[in-house]
């Protein structure tokens, strides 16, 4: 398959900035919904500390998760009842219950959340649901034993995995019909798709592999082997890696997803069936069937941190936001004898396009600008998160500084102090926050 380093990193960034779920600049915990095949339930991970903070009474055997974008709201399948659990996930109570068909195993939401795409793996069927209503809608005849669900954020289409039939079925999604069927590898389960919306990856149980699928051409451009009975599979929306739980030999095979090759393999807990990313990409969380834990991936070093116990027999997992207030600003830097601080500092962010071994990528930066100090010779720039004490980022001879160190989904506070030519330092400026929207 080719493709090239730069136009992968350039329609993961854009699809990132076109379509995050949260305001750059604001902080936020992220929350992991565990849906608890054999507890009939839902166990809340605060990612922040790693601990269930709540536990939500849904239907029987709840399966997969679905997330509305911002994280308002979760659906959860329940195979055991034949319907669709709607956990407000504010007060982390079922708000709604949506019938659909037989032993509902799998969703995908809508890009904008106005729908939900339920695979009935008995019915052989998808159940598409108005969110608003919270109404079936339509329902469309798919492949055999449907397992899996995704849908595009780049185009009106559905990919639909189904088992038995070892293919995928692709639904047009303005008009709710089936328009293609791709064939894959054996029994295939889980499907995930690039940011970029150009390439879905399938996992293969009995193939012990992971066809590639360009949605574009509807064809298989490559085929990666993987661990043994691969099940659940995540894509970073940050970084060019897919992860995939291999449920008979207790591993998650990391893919880059550039090269298609397997570049990491990492032991967990025994059964990975489910895997998610959070939405900066730092870690992979991966729900053990066997054990009933979650194994939490750091993705920098490719180790287990963390496992955290759930309910019983962990199926299905999704990763909801929630925006918190922005910090109060950080004291500033104690006085000093040297110039007055400068005045009209201002900021504002945006993306840099840099080079590197791999090709180019967009890079978020923050500009800073400033009028000048009488007696001055040179800046030092200081950066703070919230509340804390700033920290010396670098110095400027000009009257404005650019910040490439930075997370393109958090909020800075910058000031800015003054110094003459004796080395003397100013006074700070008062914090301005900068945010890279």
């Amino acid at each position: 398959m080719q493709r090239t380093a730069g136009n992968i990193f350039k329609k993961v960034a854009y699809s990132l900035l076109a379509g995050s779920l949260l305001s750059y600049g604001q902080a936020f915990a992220e929350y992991i919904y565990v849906g608890n095949s054999s507890s009939s339930n839902v166990s809340v991970i605060d990612t922040r500390y790693n601990t269930v903070t709540a536990t939500v009474t849904v239907g029987s055997s709840p399966a997969a998760i679905g997330l509305l974008p911002g994280g308002a709201y979760v659906y959860v399948t329940n195979y055991g009842g034949g319907n669709v659990s709607v956990i407000n996930a504010t007060s982390n109570t079922v708000t709604a219950t949506v019938t659909v068909g037989g032993q509902p195993l799998a969703i995908g939401i809508a890009p904008r959340g106005e729908y939900a795409y339920v695979a009935n793996s008995q019915s052989s069927s998808i159940s598409v649901i108005e969110t608003t209503s919270n109404t079936v809608i339509a329902t469309v005849g798919v492949g055999n034993t449907p397992y899996g669900v995704a849908v595009l954020s780049s185009t009106p289409y559905a990919y639909v995995v189904n088992r038995y039939s070892s293919d995928v079925s692709v639904i047009y999604t303005s008009s709710n019909t089936v328009t293609a069927t791709v064939d894959v590898g054996a029994q295939p389960v889980g499907i995930a798709v690039t940011p970029s919306g150009d390439y879905a990856y399938v996992t293969n149980s009995v193939g012990n592999n992971v066809s590639v699928i360009d949605t574009r051409s509807l064809t298989v451009v490559a085929t990666v082997g993987v661990g043994q009975f691969p099940n659940g599979i995540a894509i970073s929306p940050s970084e060019p890696y897919a992860y995939v739980g291999n449920y008979s030999d207790n591993t998650v095979s990391v893919i880059n997803t550039i090269s298609n090759t397997v570049t990491a393999t990492v032991s967990v807990g025994p059964g990975p069936i489910s895997v998610a990313v959070t939405l900066t990409g730092a870690y992979v969380y991966v729900g053990n069937y066997t054990d009933n834990t979650v194994s939490v991936i750091q993705t920098t070093s490719n180790t287990v941190t963390t496992s955290v116990g759930v309910g019983s027999n962990p199926l299905g997992l999704g990763i909801a936001p929630q925006v918190l207030p922005p910090l109060p600003p950080p004291p500033p830097p104690p006085p000093g004898p040297g110039p007055q601080p400068p005045a009209n500092i201002s900021g504002a962010g945006g993306p840099k396009e840099t080079s590197s071994p791999g090709g180019f990528q967009l890079q978020a930066y923050n500009f800073l600008s400033w009028s000048p100090s009488s007696g001055a010779v040179s800046y030092n720039v200081y950066r703070a998160v919230g509340n804390e004490s700033p920290i010396y980022i670098g110095d400027s001879t000009s009257l404005s500084y650019t910040d490439l160190g930075i997370n393109w989904r958090q909020g800075y506070y910058y000031s800015v102090r003054a110094v003459d030519a004796l080395g003397n330092v100013g006074d700070s400026t008062v914090p301005i926050y900068v945010s890279y929207r």
